[in-house]
């Protein structure tokens, strides 16, 4: 366990006619005050959100704790950790055949107890609770004090009301009454307050605190890719937001492949090596950019920086990502540690990492397998960073995962400029991943960080490829004078650099990448494949693109036999499916939240104009969604690869097509309006641009502030504590049985805190990290077990024989609860309770 801190000179790109200018005069200064001046008026847009708190919440609703008839009561003591208490979602059940449309369900709110002061009551109306079975009962107190105490009291005039919950004490802070009578239970609830301007400026306070943060993080994320940049002499051609993307995708790339060859050469790295090793990368850097660093500084004028060519860009993506980033942080303010399953094999992994000073050859004894083959270049990052930084895992992959999420706005930026040539198209697909589509920022409700990490590294790679095919093709018929350049061995270099460091972070990502390099130089030349001509005119470029690949193969070597045994070989084989369905797992809802269906729109729009006047672009986006879905239902159409990329992984990174049309869309328009209008018409109309693009922004904001699922946070506070305890008590070769569920994939996965004890107290759980998916054997075994303790937890006797003949002796209990009852197990002879604090519990199996 890990204690706790110029190769390419008049070379377009594009796949669109360059508009090299949009606006007249000084018009084109104008968005950038706009968007400074409205920023703070944004965030105060922003807090006017309701959010959930889930550390005050008892989320476990199998039970019926109380009913409620006429002349009784039914009452909750709840406590608000946040001011602006806003109110308190209950799960219930109507009994509709005494329920006369007429009935009054009244919640009567009291500070402290229900002999404490009387705040206010609340009526209900049976019409309203008939056609649900939940209710957000609107408290709306303002300025509360914090940790206030408050009482719930409900009472009806007619009818029967069944309230779910736990039957024990599930919310050690609170209790039930049932006419005023202390009972052993809690309903089932969730507490919302309001998330206003005075939240808006904590969150700021948040990130003034951990802003030292981001030294150590631009040393790790820009500076290792930034260095290999100056050995290409791009940056003439690039504005300061695209070079920066692609230092970002290098450094993303370098880092897990440094990695790799450090532990195939059993070098050990500590925080000692790796501060030594920035450190000289810093000196390097400064040596080679020396000279213009001089310059800049002799230069730095506020008139020389307004002169700068693509300022007006570089300051706008600078608010877009500003805002977004606050977006992303603001999201997990009530956040223990990362979402639901992945995230806990990831915290496992960069421990691993971390204690071995590189990759580890196995995962036992934590999970009992004999590979070690997940891709593991995200988990490298966090593992560095923590070298860096020493902060606790949990901290530094909701740190990381956040600022990624927020920089894929600067990625989509990036690519969208690729494919349409249009900065403004750039600008609007940031905006739009940034602030509107659901994804990537549900990212953070199941932990999706490798795919989030290979998505940052993506556009970079396809860049590179794109640069080669420019490259190849215009220098026709010279292969081998190409490969005996400087510059050409260096590009090759680097792009085969990102294609491993791709692998090395998210397999499925890599394939994205080779499906969109193939359908994008069959779009670049159908009129060659149409005269047969396509082989012969292509070789050249596409035997570089491919020497590219082959380099990196070789710099992945030592991963590829543990990846082939493990991971490709057993999905290559066809499933045999009764009745194979294509899309199965497919929802819209991961494409239409937030503001996802607006998005959609004007990315038809996008797709449209684009097929008349890009076609190119439009053809190879199109192509490469439409490929992408028959690799994922592979199994359905009966071809190999099934389960190697799924509809879920493909349906997740729509956001980057999706936003790439509807930006062009967006800029398309704009430059259609500003060629017919006046200038003083323009001025107006920019303004009143902006001024929509920012409140709209906003309220795009307000939604994914709240799109997190509560569902998915496992972990509490109280989880901590209990987690140093079992790392100080329990042996380390003893299993630790937790509260099980079907998770999915035929999986099981841990309910609560419990699941994150192999990572932070470093113990084996069963169920153990998802990893175990990665053998069969392991996975029929946990899933047999996990299937008996559900069925056992209410018949204690067969569950103590149970654990007895699976040599389980030790049980953990979490905050957040599941199956296996507290109350039960402490109250039998057969299990004894050695640690019981705040809701989290350890029990013994006595033989």
């Amino acid at each position: 366990m890990v204690s706790s801190k110029p190769i390419f000179v008049h070379l377009k790109m594009g796949m669109t006619n360059t508009v090299t200018h949009y606006y007249p005069g000084q018009v084109k200064r104008l968005p950038v005050l706009f968007f400074l001046a409205l920023l703070p008026l944004g965030l105060l847009l922003a807090s006017c959100v309701t959010m959930q708190d889930p550390e005050e919440s008892q989320d476990y609703r199998s039970q019926i704790v109380g009913s409620l008839i006429q002349g009784q009561t039914i009452g909750q003591t709840i406590i608000s950790r946040h001011k602006n208490l806003d109110g308190l979602q209950v799960w219930y059940n109507l009994d509709k055949s005494t329920a006369p449309d007429d009935g009054i369900l009244t919640a009567t709110i009291y500070k402290g107890t229900d002999d404490g002061e009387f705040i206010k009551s609340i009526p209900i109306s049976f019409r309203r609770l008939s056609s649900q079975d939940t209710i957000n009962i609107p408290l709306n107190l303002e300025n509360n004090p914090v940790n206030q105490v408050y009482f719930i009291q409900f009472q009806t005039d007619k009818g029967n009301i069944q309230f779910f919950g736990r039957d024990e004490d599930a919310y050690p802070p609170g209790q039930l009454f049932i006419n005023g009578i202390p009972q052993d239970a809690d309903i089932s609830f969730r507490v919302s307050y309001d998330y206003d301007y005075r939240a808006v400026i904590e969150d700021l306070e948040l990130i003034i605190h951990i802003s030292y943060l981001f030294i150590p993080l631009l040393l790790l994320i820009w500076l290792p890719g930034r260095l290999l940049l100056g050995t290409l002499q791009l940056k003439y051609k690039l504005d300061a937001v695209q070079y920066f993307n692609l230092s970002i995708g290098l450094s993303l790339a370098i880092i897990p492949t440094v990695i790799l060859w450090t532990s195939f050469l059993n070098i050990r790295l500590d925080s000692w090596n790796i501060w030594l090793m920035f450190s000289l990368l810093l000196i390097l850097y400064v040596w080679q950019n020396w000279g213009s660093i001089r310059a800049s500084i002799s230069r730095l004028q506020p008139t020389q920086v307004l002169k700068r060519k693509y300022l007006f860009y570089e300051a706008v993506m600078l608010v877009i990502f500003l805002i977004a980033l606050f977006v992303r942080i603001a999201m997990i303010r009530d956040m223990s540690a990362p979402a639901w399953v992945d995230s806990v094999h990831h915290a496992l992994i960069s421990n691993l990492i971390i204690e071995n000073g590189g990759y580890p050859d196995t995962y036992a004894p934590l999970v009992n397998i004999d590979t070690a083959s997940y891709h593991s270049g995200f988990h490298s990052i966090v593992a560095v960073f923590y070298w860096l930084t020493k902060i606790r895992i949990t901290d530094n992959l909701l740190f990381i995962g956040q600022i990624f999420n927020a920089l894929i706005v600067i990625a989509v930026y990036a690519l969208t400029v690729v494919f349409t040539n249009k900065r403004l198209a750039g600008l609007f697909a940031g905006l739009i991943v940034g602030l509107f589509t659901p994804m990537p920022a549900y990212y953070t409700s199941w932990g999706r960080y490798t795919q989030l990490a290979g998505l940052l590294i993506l556009p970079t790679a396809f860049i590179f490829s794109v640069y080669i095919y420019k490259l190849s093709i215009g220098n026709p018929g010279n292969f081998f004078s190409l490969l005996r350049k400087k510059t050409t061995i260096i590009l090759l270099g680097a792009t085969a650099v990102t294609f491993s460091g791709l692998f090395l972070t998210h397999y499925r990502v890599a394939a994205f990448l080779g499906i969109l390099i193939i359908v994008y130089i069959l779009m670049f030349n159908t009129i060659l494949l149409c005269k047969g001509k396509f082989i012969h005119k292509m070789l050249q470029p596409i035997l570089l693109i491919g020497f590219a690949g082959l380099i990196a193969f070789l710099l992945t070597l030592p991963w590829w036999p543990k990846a082939l045994s493990s991971l490709f070989i057993p999905r290559l084989e066809v499933k045999n499916v009764l009745q194979p369905t294509l899309f199965s797992d497919f929802s819209w809802a991961y494409l239409t939240s937030a503001y996802g269906k607006p998005v959609i729109g004007f990315a038809v729009v996008g797709l449209l104009i684009g097929a008349i006047k890009a076609w190119r672009m439009a053809l190879t986006l199109i192509l490469w969604i439409l490929s992408l879905f028959i690799l994922a239902n592979a199994n359905a159409l009966g071809f190999p690869g099934a389960h190697f990329v799924n509809t879920t992984s493909v349906e997740i990174m729509l956001f980057i097509p999706l936003a790439i049309l509807a930006g062009y869309a967006i800029s398309w328009c704009i430059e259609l309006l500003s060629s017919v209008l006046e200038e003083r018409s323009l001025l107006i109309f920019i303004g009143i641009l902006v001024i929509v693009a920012v409140v709209f922004s906003f309220l795009g904001a307000q939604r994914l502030l709240t799109i997190l699922n509560p569902n998915t946070m496992l972990f509490r506070q109280a989880d901590y504590p209990a987690m140093e305890w079992i790392n100080e008590n329990i042996p380390s070769d003893e299993p630790i049985l937790i509260n099980p569920f079907p998770w999915g994939y035929g999986l099981y996965a841990g309910s609560d805190g419990g699941y994150w004890i192999s990572p932070l107290a470093g113990k084996s759980t069963m169920p153990p990290p998802a990893l175990y998916g990665l053998s069969p054997w392991l996975s029929r075994d946990v899933k047999e077990i996990s299937k008996n303790v559900i069925a056992f937890s209410d018949n204690l006797p067969k569950l103590h024989n149970f654990l007895l003949a699976n040599d389980i002796e030790y049980i953990y209990i979490g905050a957040k609860g599941g199956a296996l009852s507290p109350k039960r197990l402490s109250n039998s002879p057969l299990f004894k309770t050695i640690y019981s604090n705040n809701g989290t519990w350890v029990f013994q199996v006595i033989p």
